[in-house]
């Protein structure tokens, strides 16, 4: 068998990728791509119960998809939010029993706007709320009444001081003031919170850098001091406070600062909101994509939790005022007593 010159198979070869490459066009030419899905009714929710908060809010979304831009979408309400007569709103309260002690019904409210951009209009901040107490004993079921029913179930994270100490802190050695020390944070394991967050916020007040100078108002700063789960008490170093004040504040000569107090501002989450915040991290997998959210809200997206914030003030102690004064972070700072 005489085979073929590789030029014939080379020229053969390219006129099928031609046929196919213009059957391929040809084909885009006549046939419409629809990019969007049909229309899917889908809800998200986030709602964080405080035990310890006189008023609860849960806030309601419906999922959209459209030609326009997103945020000029967004800016319609109905378009983001349900109607009053679309859905209804429930609270279910079940003892430890599991028996149904109340059901609450929440109302819609509207809690300003959030800033739009691009020239698109601002997007009202609707919210569902309700005033009854609540008890941290009992499990909480949230009901979206509407063509579906949406349920999302919740126990509350104890509401109980966690943190009864009232001594003053003191970031400077006690045995060797020029020395830094540290300051030991302890607090209580309470039920139904899995993280605990603590945070410490300085104030401070301002004075106009002039003999007798008026009082320009009181300021404050903020850090964090520790995150996690299964802990319960920490060692902050002495030196951190100082430059972390540094680090936050500006220097300006035309200004002085008064120290003030100290709180120490808790947050313990429940279950799931600590399940949401981890799945929100962002991912260092090889795979680009991370799996779909499974949450406690079934029949939509979101989350519904619990949390506690508790803010306890706690004196600075003398000897750090007076550290701040002279320390090598904070001397530019002004600070006097």
């Amino acid at each position: 068998m005489i085979s073929e010159p590789k030029i014939l198979k080379f020229a053969r070869m390219r006129k099928i990728v031609i046929l196919f490459v213009i059957s391929i066009l040809l084909w885009s030419c006549e046939t419409d791509f629809e990019v969007n899905a049909p229309w899917k009714d889908k809800t998200i929710v986030y709602g964080l119960l405080e035990a310890n908060k006189d008023t609860q809010y849960v806030k309601i979304y419906r999922a959209f998809l459209g030609e326009e831009d997103a945020l000029m979408m967004a800016s319609h309400p109905d378009s983001i939010y349900y109607n009053p007569g679309e859905v209804g709103v429930l609270l279910n309260e079940y003892t430890p029993s599991g028996n149904l002690n109340n059901t609450i019904v929440l109302k819609d409210t509207l809690l300003g706007e959030f800033t739009a951009v691009n020239g698109a209009s601002p997007i009202p901040n609707k919210a569902y709320y309700f005033n009854e107490p609540l008890n941290d004993a009992y499990e909480y079921e949230l009901i979206i009444a509407k063509k579906d029913t949406i349920r999302a179930l919740t126990s509350l994270v104890e509401n109980k001081l966690i943190d009864e100490s009232d001594n003053s802190i003191n970031f400077m050695s006690f045995i060797n003031p020029e020395n830094y020390g540290n300051m030991r944070l302890s607090w209580d394991n309470l039920d139904n919170g899995v993280a605990y967050e603590v945070k410490i916020r300085f104030f401070y007040e301002e004075f106009l850098n002039i003999q007798n100078g008026h009082s320009l108002g009181i300021d404050s700063i903020e850090w964090r001091l520790h995150f996690g789960i299964d802990e319960f008490e920490l060692d902050y170093a002495g030196e951190s406070f100082f430059s972390n004040v540094a680090n936050q504040l500006v220097a300006n000569d035309s200004i002085k600062r008064l120290p003030g107090d100290l709180k120490i501002i808790f947050t313990v989450a429940g279950q799931e909101f600590y399940d949401y915040y981890e799945y929100s991290q962002p991912s260092f997998s090889v795979l680009l994509e991370k799996p779909e959210y499974e949450g406690n809200i079934e029949g939509g997206y979101g989350v519904f939790s619990s949390r506690i914030q508790q803010e306890i003030t706690r004196n600075l102690h003398f000897i750090s005022k007076q550290r701040l004064e002279i320390d090598p972070y904070t001397e530019d700072l002004n600070f006097f007593n």
